[in-house]
């Protein structure tokens, strides 16, 4: 056995160090360690960051409020972002289009906002997307989103309307993903697949695979959310395809290669992972690297060559880091050749102890919480709380946290159903969900390789606020000034004025940067010269937020489209009943003021004959 149990927690990249029963090894190939560094160095990601908002819930009446708190963090430590800018939130609906968006801040890495859905707003399914500036530097999968329902309050006649409204069956998908990458002939090989219904959510079956005579030579069944994972041999020329009990539909499984090498787990205990490079038809002077990394950083490498390359290798956990851990099995001219995602359980996640004061309450009544932790008391934690409704929670929307956000949805492109349940023992523990997710959408889909240095280019900068640019010119001549200045001023809410003054440009040009805007606030911008003349030729460019481009199927693949159960409608409709009763003006919208403007109507002009003053 290849055990690492004596490597250090965290090495160097250029760090070799492999034990086998108590015997250093030395590495065998020409290839300098140097190079290795140089293959890591090249994975090194850019500056990235992770936007998580925690929103009260995900179903809504029309007249509700969304509240919501956000979070900015560093992409690889997850500690709170120093950045203080924008934060963008936009309502998309099933159409892909953005029907809303909003502007927030965020500050120092924490922000806070609301969403107010009036009685007009339009019922359906809908997606939360926010997002940075910086963000935009990468895909729109990167953006934060939530799906979530909006609805209007119902009658047993409505609902008996919709009962009977009768959906079209849909389609399976299913995919099949071989671990390493590829099948291998003539071997036994794990094949985790994913079951799928239209929606993109997945969905439990269970079937038989055949070979080309109709012979079948295994079975399977999904383990968690459609997911699952069978072995079985294959044969070199062999076809293969999976057949669904109880639908009439085929899939056909990969071809297998003749040759190769790719990386296979053998078993994955509480503490270690054990592995094995299974190879074909590969010579043995072959020499491999197994390059271990985490968030687009190499942690170390294990060189594979005649010594050990039908080894068991054993990696404990406390090798390894907190989430998604990266195995690449490289050739001699480090050009992958197999990968494999690990997940290591975080050690260091925040324990919660919450106990109110009483265990009912009347409406209105003041709730006293006590939150205690497992933090010392020198250490500082962000905290966001939302009471609401039982019955809300148990009714549509992602279920997921910010932990099952930033070490999983956040870490896979495309979308991760329900990332909390993955951290929940039940029928299927923990760590065997997540082997599946790792195996299943971690396949082919892990984000960090796609953030190197020589990937992305960094167009987009933070930005606070808006920014106010135009020109001034002579009146006439409309000769560019620079012998003058423009001053901006800002009316908000309650009277509040600011003012900022600047001069122009040799071209007349002016550029007012971060200019930070409250609900309701009116800009007006003048220009004037030394000589206080105030006129002249003034353009003003007014700022536009232009939504990134909207993926139609990904939104549509996010969209919740689960049942509201009657009893929240009930309930619903109960509440408004009563507080119509004792508030007449319920649903009467208040304004906070009313300017009535209008012209003086003129007189309408006399006519008739001109008569001379003859007098009396």
């Amino acid at each position: 056995m290849f055990n690492l149990n004596g490597v250090k927690k965290y090495l160097s990249p250029t760090q070799v160090l492999a034990i086998l029963c108590g015997t250093l090894l030395t590495l065998t190939s020409s290839l300098p360690a140097q190079d290795i560094s140089a293959f890591f160095e090249a994975e090194l990601p850019v500056p990235y960051q992770k936007l998580f908002i925690h929103t009260d819930r995900s179903l809504y009446f029309q007249r509700d409020t969304l509240w919501f708190s956000a979070y900015l963090v560093d992409a690889q430590s997850h500690r709170p972002s120093k950045q203080t800018c924008n934060l963008y939130v936009e309502l998309i609906d099933s159409l892909g289009d953005v029907v809303r968006q909003e502007i927030y801040i965020i500050q120092n890495g924490f922000g806070a906002g609301q969403l107010i859905f009036a009685e007009e707003q339009q019922e359906g399914d809908f997606v939360l997307r926010g997002y940075t500036d910086y963000l935009r530097n990468f895909p729109t999968s990167t953006f934060f989103t939530q799906a979530i329902q909006v609805t209007q309050t119902k009658g047993s006649d409505q609902l008996a309307l919709d009962a009977n409204y009768s959906k079209k069956p849909g389609v399976i998908d299913l995919t099949f993903m071989p671990e390493g990458g590829f099948l291998l002939a003539d071997a036994t090989n794990a094949v985790a697949f994913k079951a799928i219904n239209e929606k993109g959510q997945g969905v439990a079956v269970s079937g038989f695979i055949v070979d080309a005579n109709g012979e079948v030579v295994q079975t399977f069944s999904t383990t968690h959310l459609g997911a699952g994972k069978f072995y079985f041999y294959t044969v070199a020329g062999g076809s293969f395809k999976a057949i669904i009990d109880g639908c009439d539909q085929s899939f056909a499984l990969p071809k297998a290669q003749e040759s190769g090498a790719k990386i296979k787990v053998v078993k994955q205990a509480d503490d270690h992972v054990s592995m094995v490079i299974q190879e074909k038809e590969i010579g043995p002077e072959a020499v491999y690297f197994l390059a271990v990394m985490h968030r687009g950083t190499g942690l170390f490498f294990v060189p594979i060559d005649h010594t050990n390359r039908n080894s068991l290798l054993k990696f404990p956990f406390k090798n390894l880091k907190d989430g998604i851990n990266r195995f690449v099995l490289l050739d001699d001219d480090l050009k992958p050749l197999s990968e494999r995602l690990v997940f290591k359980q975080p050690e260091d996640l925040l324990d919660l102890d919450i106990s109110t004061n009483k265990k009912a309450y009347q409406n209105r009544e003041e709730v006293s919480m006590r939150l205690g932790t497992n933090l010392d008391s020198s250490s500082l934690a962000s905290v966001s709380v939302a009471v609401v409704d039982m019955s809300y929670l148990q009714n549509g929307g992602s279920k997921f946290d910010i932990a099952g956000y930033l070490l999983l949805d956040a870490e896979l492109i495309g979308h991760v159903e329900t990332p909390s349940s993955y951290f929940m023992d039940g029928e299927v523990p923990a760590s065997i969900k997540l082997d599946l997710l790792m195996s299943t959408s971690g396949w082919s889909n892990y984000l960090w390789p796609t953030l190197s240095q020589d990937v992305v280019k960094l167009s987009f900068e933070p930005k606070l606020g808006f920014d106010f640019r135009g020109k001034a010119s002579r009146n006439f001549s409309r000769k560019a000034l620079s012998d003058a200045s423009v001053s901006l001023i800002v009316y908000e809410d309650e009277g509040k004025t600011r003012f900022f003054d600047q001069p122009l440009d040799k071209k007349g040009h002016f550029e007012f940067e971060n200019i930070v805007l409250a609900d309701s606030a009116s800009v007006v911008a003048q220009a004037r010269t030394k000589l206080n003349n105030s006129n002249l030729q003034f353009e003003l460019t007014i700022p536009e937020i232009v939504p990134p481009k909207v993926d139609r199927e990904t939104m549509r693949a996010l969209l919740d489209r689960s049942e509201v159960s009657r009893e929240v409608y009930e309930q619903r409709l109960y509440n408004e009943t009563l507080r119509s009763a004792y508030d007449p003006l319920y649903h009467t919208v208040y304004l906070e003021g009313v300017e009535v403007r209008g012209r003086r109507t003129k007189k309408p002009a006399r006519t008739g004959s001109v008569h001379k003053n003859d007098g009396p």
